[in-house]
């Protein structure tokens, strides 16, 4: 579970980054929907939901690297 959140957790970050980058590069062009930079910054955000939030899978790597459960519920 550890390598899993940790994988998804940087891929996500980085295409954020990445798509990010390119969409400050391309300028007014990059915010255009028929550009497929500003898909891909949309589906970056939406993926880093799908399977887990981002906070979620920080707490689950927290919880593997000290062998301990953190219960979120309470």
């Amino acid at each position: 579970m550890r390598d899993g959140s940790i994988a998804k957790f940087f891929a996500n970050e980085n295409t954020r980054k990445v798509c990010s980058a390119a969409l400050q590069l391309l300028a007014g062009y990059g915010y255009n929907t028929e550009d497929p930079i500003e898909q891909r910054l949309r589906d970056a955000g939406i993926w880093g939901i799908a399977g887990g939030a981002m906070d979620t899978q920080k707490v689950n790597i927290a919880a593997a690297l000290v062998n301990r459960r953190f219960y979120q519920r309470r």
